[in-house]
């Protein structure tokens, strides 16, 4: 424990020392504690956890082939879109309600939906999971699909209870959760691997890894929460049910567009093999991974500090939209850069030589990290503004521009490396694109000489 909370701070310290160079006049609130302060909590116990994983990769690259893991990316990519309507999107709501026996009705609904919604996915993977997987050239996943509603009722089971925590301001709590996970996940995977499981150590070690951090979650609910589950009553259920109805009718639809970038590893793997998709999910794992914790961190550090001026200073706002975009952009440039210029020689000394031929794949994405690292994190901004509209408009665009190119491509016939450089330019594409709805949405505000 003391190794945790120890390295932890030292990230957190390490973040917030990025984040206070980005933004100097977050200095005293790191001081003082607050908001910013519980989310470098959060990034620092994130990032231990992402250590964690990429430490043990050059182990696990060596156990496993690029066959199992574009399997395990095309899994994980069917149980992420299931996800997004695993529980119908009630657990978003748990932080909203004033009284605790609310929240709790909402866990419990959540958990119920869940639970009804594997037991579908079970039926329908033993109808049709043959001719699916045959028809996206997974074939050879049928085997382990049994795992997918486990996986699905195990990951919402996190979700939703992590929304407690969110709720309570256990931010702590939420960090060490997500070390348990990394622990349990490649202690599973590396001792399946040396036991020579093949593709189901690497199911396992997820499943396993999101069950470590649920269960934790779930001693911390039954303690602070015991009374509420003693009102539990049906009409309760449905009174929340109706209440919150809003976040299965709106949020479940803007979650599915925004999943649409997730069906990546399935057109891969439809089109050009398992092995291709496995070398993306490598470059995923190797660059990708550590740039989004970063970009999200910023992120929401970025929408504290808009929401805090106002709407109709302009000024103020452009310059703060420059600022991030710039700072980002001078971190997070070189770091690609490096990392593509020595990905020949880094590559396959450290993943193992069977991995040699995903460099290639690997350079040809490098400037699509660029753009997403630097350009997620102004996203955020249209939720200061209260743009939904354009957020929506974003989203509809994101399945054309992301896996358009890759389509077209894979359909008319071209290599591998030309169907994943246009899923690149696409990314890259897509997230100019939203990095300019967000300026113009800022350009767009005027004084209006009262507070909006």
């Amino acid at each position: 424990m003391f190794l945790f909370e120890s390295t932890t701070r030292d990230l957190a310290r390490a973040t917030g020392g990025l984040i206070t160079r980005v933004f100097p006049r977050l200095q005293p609130m790191f001081r003082r504690g607050g908001v910013v302060r519980n989310v470098i909590v959060l990034a620092g116990g994130t990032a231990l956890a992402q250590v964690l994983t990429v430490a043990f990769s050059p182990v696990i690259t060596r156990l496993y082939t690029p066959h199992d893991f574009g399997l395990l990316s095309v899994y994980t990519s069917i149980l992420s879109v299931l996800a997004i309507v695993g529980c119908w999107s009630y657990e978003q709501a748990i932080p909203l309600p004033r009284d605790d026996e609310s929240a709790v009705r909402l866990i419990v609904l959540s958990m119920s939906i869940v639970a009804m919604m594997s037991c579908v996915t079970a039926v329908a993977l033993w109808f049709a999971g043959d001719f699916v997987l045959s028809k996206i050239n997974a074939r050879d996943l049928l085997p382990q699909m049994f795992l997918l509603p486990i996986g699905l009722f195990v990951l919402s089971f996190y979700q939703t209870l992590s929304y407690w925590a969110v709720r309570r301001r256990s931010y702590g709590v939420l960090a060490r959760t997500k070390v348990n996970q990394s622990i349990g996940q490649v202690t599973v995977q590396v001792g399946a691997g040396l036991l020579d499981r093949g593709l189901v150590g690497l199911i396992l070690g997820d499943i396993v890894g999101r069950a470590s951090g649920g269960f934790a979650l779930a001693r911390i609910v039954l303690k602070e929460a015991e009374s509420s589950f003693r009102t539990l009553s049906v009409e309760g259920l449905r009174h929340v049910a109706y209440r919150y109805r809003r976040f299965p009718l709106f949020s479940t639809g803007s979650g599915l567009l925004t999943g649409m970038g997730a069906f990546a590893p399935i057109v891969l793997s439809t089109y050009y093999g398992t092995q291709v998709a496995g070398f993306v999910a490598l470059c995923q794992l190797f660059i990708g991974t550590p740039l989004t914790l970063l970009s999200v961190s910023v992120g929401r550090v970025y929408l504290g500090e808009s929401a805090r001026i106002s709407k109709a200073d302009a000024e103020a706002q452009i310059r703060l939209f420059r600022n991030i975009v710039v700072h980002m952009a001078s971190v997070v440039v070189p770091i690609v850069v490096v990392a593509a210029v020595l990905a020949p020689w880094v590559v396959p000394f450290v993943f193992g030589k069977q991995w040699e031929v995903s460099v290639p794949f690997f350079q040809v994405l490098a400037p699509s990290f660029i753009f997403l690292s630097v350009g997620s994190p102004t996203f955020l901004v249209l939720d200061v503004f209260e743009r939904q509209d354009r957020h929506l408009l974003r989203e509809i665009l994101r399945g054309p521009l992301v896996l358009g190119p890759l389509l077209v491509a894979s359909a008319a016939g071209g290599s591998p490396l030309l169907g994943v450089t246009l899923y690149g330019c696409g990314v890259s594409v897509f997230y100019l694109i939203g990095m300019y709805l967000s300026w113009r949405v800022i350009c767009a505000s005027k004084p209006t000489g009262k507070d909006t």
